[in-house]
């Protein structure tokens, strides 16, 4: 191979890498989907996909409410694990489908029959502007959530879905793009500018 070559096998490589991993991790379902049971805000970054979740099912009415990160580990697919069990979270273009894994899901508890979700019942995340000098993004899970150390300032734009949490009204699941990185967290809505939302 010439020094003329080098780059080129190299770009060819590159560029198969980013295909190829675009594809394991599948369409970006970020945004609110709603089924017949439940409603599901997802946020995607990376091999991430933080999820806020909540539904009522069975004869006795149970309340199924969580949120979490789950992690991609097949084609299109995603996996949240707690300290009883795990949920999978199967991501196409036209649905996602939520199906207990292993044990029991603690934010679900037995007898949960997952979920579908179709892209009829699908909207897009919100666009909202930091308006506040600094907003430091919490960590996604139970609430309260744990402060972290990214942030965002003043004028940046973020993407942004609901919390469906009781404790959580006062803050969203927000995704940044950056221009090295996406950063995926909390955010308090009081922090943020948004038109619609």
């Amino acid at each position: 191979m010439t020094k003329e070559t080098v780059p080129s096998a190299l770009g060819i490589i590159l560029g198969l890498a980013l295909i190829a991993s675009a594809q394991a991790q599948g369409p970006d379902p970020s945004g609110v989907w709603e089924s017949g049971i439940g409603s599901l805000s997802l946020m995607l970054a990376g091999d991430k996909l933080a999820f806020s979740y909540t539904s009522v099912f069975g004869p006795a009415a149970h309340i199924c409410e969580g949120t979490g990160i789950a992690r991609l580990s097949a084609d299109g697919s995603y996996v949240y694990k707690d300290e009883q069990g795990s949920v999978i979270f199967l991501v196409t273009e036209d649905e996602i489908r939520l199906q207990p894994g292993e044990g029991i899901i603690g934010f679900c508890g037995a007898n949960w029959p997952g979920d579908v979700f179709r892209r009829e019942k699908f909207k897009p995340a919100g666009i909202c502007k930091v308006k506040t000098d600094k907003a430091h993004f919490s960590a996604v899970g139970p609430m309260p959530p744990a402060p972290g150390k990214a942030y965002v300032i003043a004028g940046d734009v973020v993407e942004i879905v609901s919390l469906h949490e009781t404790l959580a009204k006062d803050w969203v699941l927000a995704r940044y793009k950056g221009a090295k990185a996406t950063t995926l967290g909390g955010l308090r809505r009081t922090e943020l500018d948004c038109e619609n939302h």
